[in-house]
């Protein structure tokens, strides 16, 4: 029978200290390693039966110090629980040894400020520092200390399977059966896989199974190979013939996903180029009008004719004072040729603006155009993803066909 969450007891876990050990020393993987053993006794304490996880999470050696408590003696350590909000208090000490780790744990009851449980000098080698072996070494160990065990029940209902295996951390455990599974285990979390004939292997991590009520799993199967054509007037599950019954063929090479970044690029630098060059287009037109509306000033003249347009014959020439010397028509003619050789410049610069602008501007376009038109989609959702509709891919598919009389292949395009 299991406890309501509100009858729980509240269970503290100080972060282990790592200590000196065999090599004389603390290593840098030792801390890290304490880290990891600590994560996992608070996921299995918050996965507890009979007791729930505070939200205070602190470290032991900064707890002794703070409250002058190197002894670690239970009268020490129960008001620390109990500032923490706890009525248990999980800590201890991991120490390298030959070949693992030594780990010390003790249980105090911080009302009582008793000790409840002790784990002393337990090893763990190095092989079982990392899960699943670390989540069931912690479970195993949890269980000595709290005396709490009891294990779930894992139920999998795989809609569209009949037939398969049932994996827990990559290893067979049971067997689907008409679709469906019910797997006892310690409570804990564990990696789960199913394996269904006709579908593509499944898996996901992170699956915590609690003896309070079962977990319950609907995987996404993804099939392994196209489903038979049945023909609709016959009542009878045979697939249809098609006359090629004889024929010897052989799945050719499906077209792999090419990548896009090169449409990606073209399309920017297209679109980009062909707006910086239209703004400079504009403006040089802007310009060559501006200086079109411009009045001739008194004193001068043009030195061909009394135009002042700006084309390429007329580049060439210049705006003359009338009378040479005088300081007001010199000044004016200087001033009007300044604006005039300006102008030639930008109506110069038109001249490849122009078709520069409508060249990139066609690049960048047409590069968009084939990303909208040939947007891919992934084949099937990845492993261990639940709840998702899996788009199918766009291939091409060649397939070789080989007869005693003759050969051949078939294209398909699977859209």
């Amino acid at each position: 029978m299991s406890v309501s969450h509100a009858d729980k007891q509240k269970i503290a876990v100080l972060g282990l200290e790592a200590v000196v050990g065999a090599n004389g020393q603390i290593d840098p993987a030792d801390t890290k390693f304490a880290k990891e053993l600590t994560a996992e006794l608070r996921a299995r304490a918050n996965n507890s039966k009979n007791f729930s996880l505070t939200k205070d999470q602190r470290e032991l050696v900064d707890e002794k110090l703070m409250n002058n408590c190197a002894s670690e003696q239970a009268q020490c350590m129960g008001p620390i629980g109990a500032s923490m909000g706890a009525d248990v208090l999980l800590f201890g000490k991991v120490a390298n040894a030959k070949g693992g780790y030594k780990v010390s744990l003790t249980l105090v009851d911080v009302r009582k400020k008793t000790v409840i449980g002790t784990d002393p000098n337990s090893t763990i080698t190095t092989a079982d520092t990392k899960n699943p072996n670390l989540g069931s070494w912690v479970r195993e160990h949890y269980k000595k200390l709290t005396g709490e065990g009891g294990d779930g029940v894992l139920i999998i209902t795989a809609v569209g399977a009949n037939a398969g295996r049932i994996l827990v951390n990559g290893d067979t455990r049971d067997t689907l059966k008409s679709g469906r599974a019910e797997v006892s285990l310690p409570e804990g979390r564990y990696r789960i896989g199913v394996e269904a004939d006709g579908f593509k292997l499944w898996e996901q991590e992170g699956v915590t199974v609690s003896s309070d009520k079962p977990t319950e799993l609907k995987p996404d199967l993804v099939r392994s190979k196209p489903v038979d054509v049945v023909d609709p007037g016959n009542n009878t599950t045979e697939p249809t013939t098609t006359g090629t019954e004889n024929l010897i063929s052989r799945e050719g090479t499906v077209s792999p996903k090419k990548s896009k970044t090169m449409w990606k690029v073209a399309a920017g630098v297209g679109l980009g180029g062909a707006a910086i060059a239209g703004g400079f287009w504009i403006y040089s037109y802007t310009k060559v009008d501006s200086f079109s509306s411009e009045k001739v000033p008194t004193g001068v003249r043009f030195e061909n004719a009394s135009v002042k347009d700006v084309t390429p014959e007329h580049c060439s020439d210049d705006f003359k004072p009338i009378e040479p010397g005088n300081m007001t028509h010199e000044a004016n003619a200087k001033s009007i040729n300044d604006k005039f050789d300006t102008a030639c410049k930008h109506a110069s610069r038109t001249k490849w603006l122009v078709p520069t602008t409508i060249g990139l501007a066609a690049l960048g376009a047409g590069a968009l155009i084939y990303l909208m038109v040939s947007s891919d989609s992934t084949e099937s959702a990845p492993a261990g993803t639940t709840g998702r509709r899996a788009k199918k891919k766009r291939n091409l598919i060649v397939t070789p066909v080989v007869t005693p009389d003759n050969t051949g292949a078939t294209l398909r395009f699977d859209w």
